[in-house]
C-alpha cells in the first residue's frame, strides 16, 4: 500500500491503472476442445507517479503544490492553490494545511464511481460549478441522477458516502476503507 510506504499518488484514476491478464494453462481434451485449468489471473499495477510525493513523516506529508487531474482532486487539493500558500498573509508552517495522504482516499472514491458507472463523478461543464460542488460545505456531492445509477448497488453507494468526506480530518484513512471492504 502506498500510504504505508509514505507515498501519495495524487492522480489515482483509471488511466493510471494497468491490468494485464497472465497466461492461463489450458489442456486439450478429447475431440480437440480446450479447457482452462484455472481461472485467468490478473496483474495490476499503478502507473504515472509524476504528481506523486514521497514524505518521511506526518509533518512533511502535506503539499501546497497543485497536483493531479481536476475531476478527481480532493476538496483540499482544489483549494490548496489559494489557502495555505507560503506567500499568503496568514500562512503558518506549523499548521498542517494543504493536501496530504487523504487526498488519495478521496480519489479512490472517485475511482470507485468511475469503475462502476463508467464516467467521472465530478464532471461539470462549468469550472465554478465543479469547484463549488466539491468544496462548498452544503453542496450536494452525489446528484440524484448519479444515485439512481447506483440504485441496485447499495454497497457502492454506502462506500461513496463513507469515503467522500470534504473535511480531510473526518475522512477515513485508507486502512479504514480497506477494513470496510473486507468486512
Amino acid at each position: 500500500v502506498l500510504a504505508q510506504n509514505h507515498i501519495i499518488h495524487f492522480d489515482l484514476k483509471l488511466e493510471n491503472i494497468l491490468i494485464e491478464e497472465e497466461e492461463v494453462t489450458e489442456v486439450e481434451e478429447f475431440g480437440g476442445d480446450k479447457k482452462r485449468l484455472a481461472p485467468p489471473s490478473l496483474s495490476i499495477a499503478l502507473s504515472d507517479f509524476g504528481e506523486g510525493k514521497i514524505y518521511s513523516n506526518a509533518s512533511d506529508s502535506n503539499t501546497h503544490r497543485n497536483r493531479g487531474t481536476e475531476v478527481i482532486k480532493s476538496p483540499e487539493m482544489l483549494t490548496v492553490a489559494y489557502a495555505g500558500r507560503v506567500t499568503h498573509d496568514n500562512y503558518d508552517r506549523r499548521k498542517r494545511s494543504g493536501a496530504g495522504p487523504l487526498s488519495d482516499v478521496w480519489s479512490l472514491g472517485c475511482l470507485l464511481y468511475e469503475l462502476v458507472v463508467g464516467e467521472y463523478l465530478f464532471m461539470e461543464d462549468d469550472f465554478g460549478a465543479f469547484l463549488n460542488r466539491v468544496t462548498a460545505p452544503n453542496a450536494e456531492l452525489l446528484k440524484a441522477e448519479q444515485l439512481e445509477k447506483l440504485a441496485s448497488m447499495p454497497f457502492i453507494k454506502d462506500m461513496l458516502y463513507f469515503i467522500l468526506i470534504r473535511d480531510p480530518n473526518r475522512r477515513p484513512h485508507v486502512e479504514e476503507v480497506l477494513d470496510r471492504v473486507t468486512r
